[in-house]
């Protein structure tokens, strides 16, 4: 939450962001009464919100940090989970540079890049599962977690998120699509994901 100066939180503030899962994020975790669409790029977003168009708005930490802009900022860190594939870098290279680019740096960040690859495929296996998208009111995780059974241990992946509908949200964890998809539509997250449609 980026606050205007001089700003502290409170329920009726004008509290902007374009992402549906974000502005329900905000209404279920802050209690935030007074949620509003927020458009534009990162600098016409801050310019809006030193306007005082917003008492506070939403923006990504990460794409702060990049810009450089977070140490300028007044803020107040969230740890509210993001949408599948959120954050992941792809890189392209052009023919006509490839001798001048050190591809051992490539090679390295192309293996890391393949695990978290594929598991952005399962978590986007997930939402086709529940004909949902990136736009969608749903977070969703995959981590790698150690598993214990009597007497070894291995490594699994754990799918973990949240769904949120207009008066109620559930998480949901599995470690495989089939056993994911069956925990959201146990609890009913799929009625929760059409509210919106």
């Amino acid at each position: 939450l980026i606050f205007r100066e001089e700003t502290n939180f409170n329920e009726e503030m004008i509290l902007g962001t374009s992402s549906l899962r974000r502005q329900l994020q905000a209404k279920h975790h802050l209690n935030a009464k007074n949620i509003v669409n927020l458009s534009g790029n990162v600098d016409t977003r801050l310019e809006k919100l030193h306007r005082g168009e917003y008492d506070c708005i939403i923006l990504a930490k990460a794409g702060l940090e990049r810009l450089g802009l977070l140490d300028e900022l007044s803020y107040q860190e969230m740890t509210w989970s993001t949408a599948s594939g959120q954050g992941f870098l792809g890189i392209e290279i052009l023919n006509d540079l490839s001798d001048e680019i050190d591809h051992s740096l490539v090679h390295s960040l192309n293996e890391q890049q393949s695990h978290l690859g594929r598991w952005v495929s399962i978590e986007r296996e997930i939402l086709d599962e529940l004909d949902a998208s990136c736009n969608s009111a749903i977070s969703i995780k995959t981590e790698i977690h150690p598993k214990f059974e009597l007497g070894s241990s291995t490594k699994e992946l754990i799918h973990s998120g949240v769904i949120y509908g207009k008066e109620k949200y559930i998480s949901f964890l599995g470690t495989t699509v089939k056993e994911t998809v069956n925990d959201i539509k146990k609890q009913d997250g799929i009625q929760l994901l059409n509210e919106h449609n």
